[in-house]
């Protein structure tokens, strides 16, 4: 009976341990995901527009379909695709980028064109951003929003064959992701459709996923998410929504919203 009591108790230990070691390591992720916030605010409050998504896009093998930069080896932005405010908008298309953070908050976007690099600064700094995505190349150098060295150990910086692929990935290996969108409007002027990504959460209950205007996501220890097309608002379904309820892999989602 002694040995069978102290089995249970030391079971009982381990999962507590267990529990606490996730724990951690979940609060650590929502550090960095806050930390990588308050760097776009900060990239805001400087340059007026939030960081661009850059096109990035991804195959279900995880391989690059996205053309980053463009033939004059600047970078290729989708705005207007990704966050369906073009007519052409496909809903399918993904409303986050796996680059843009390391490229805008991070300034390492050191791949050299012409003997100097892309954003105009060597090292963690770009010169002055643009709307569409380009740097002035000259100038004002400004300092990275987000210091590399917070990131932690078991977060990786991967950087891709022709240095314009830098990803920084979640703690369980998945991309952490910036995500965009903007609602679309009726004739009467009133939200039509939110169209919030469902990685980001429901607006329909979160009055913080109403009111946000971009996420940075980190898709959790089981490694998923709902990536299907958004939830309508209001029970109002068009061909740009799915009335589908979310998806449970969206329930481990680590989020961190801003506007």
């Amino acid at each position: 009976m002694t040995i069978i009591i102290i089995a249970m108790l030391a079971g009982i230990l381990m999962f507590a341990v267990r529990k606490g070691v996730q724990g951690a390591r979940l609060a650590a992720e929502r550090q960095l995901l806050n930390a990588l916030s308050m760097g776009v605010q900060s990239f805001r409050n400087d340059h007026g527009f939030l960081p661009p998504l850059i096109d990035d896009r991804l195959d279900g093998a995880g391989n690059p379909v996205g053309n980053v930069l463009d033939g004059q080896n600047r970078p290729r932005v989708r705005d207007s695709d990704f966050l369906m405010s073009a007519g052409t908008s496909d809903p399918n298309d993904p409303r986050y980028s796996v680059y843009a953070l390391q490229w805008y908050v991070m300034g390492m976007l050191d791949m050299p064109v012409a003997g100097r690099p892309l954003d105009g600064a060597a090292g963690p700094g770009i010169t002055k951003p643009q709307p569409d995505g380009t740097f002035a190349g000259r100038g004002k150098v400004y300092d990275a929003k987000f210091d590399v060295g917070r990131i932690g150990s078991r977060n990786k910086i991967n950087i891709g064959a022709d240095e314009a692929r830098i990803s920084l990935t979640d703690r369980w290996g998945s991309n952490i992701r910036y995500y965009r969108w903007k609602p679309q409007y009726g004739a009467d002027g009133q939200v039509a459709q939110y169209l919030v990504p469902r990685a980001v959460g429901d607006h329909r209950s979160n009055a913080d996923v109403r009111s946000a205007e971009y996420a940075i996501v980190s898709l959790g220890p089981d490694l998923r998410t709902d990536e299907r097309r958004p939830l309508p608002t209001a029970g109002n379904v068009t061909a740009a929504v799915d009335p589908a309820a979310l998806d449970e892999s969206v329930r481990d989602d680590l989020v961190e919203t801003g506007r």
